[in-house]
């Protein structure tokens, strides 16, 4: 659903808007990014994107991200489900 650009740490929303890392969580080890509550507050898919209180959409990116996205796209194989 969300686009993760590794080399220039940013993240693209399906509605088209980025943002750049916003902090990075070391207890997790994750990277946070914070969509714009002035995109978010007046977006059409924010009601399938986010229901938080705040407005806006809030995506954390773990160091194993690049393996997952892999994972999933594996799983929809015709090889896969062949096994």
């Amino acid at each position: 659903m969300f686009h993760y650009d590794e080399v220039n740490n940013l993240l693209t929303c399906p509605a088209g808007v980025t943002t750049k890392q916003s902090f990075r969580d070391h207890n997790r080890e994750i990277s946070v990014f914070h969509f714009p509550m002035t995109e978010c507050g007046k977006c059409p898919r924010k009601p399938e994107c986010t229901n938080f209180r705040d407005s806006r959409r809030t995506v954390g990116i773990s160091k194993v991200n690049k393996e997952l996205r892999e994972a999933e796209d594996y799983n929809r194989t015709e090889q896969l489900k062949k096994t």
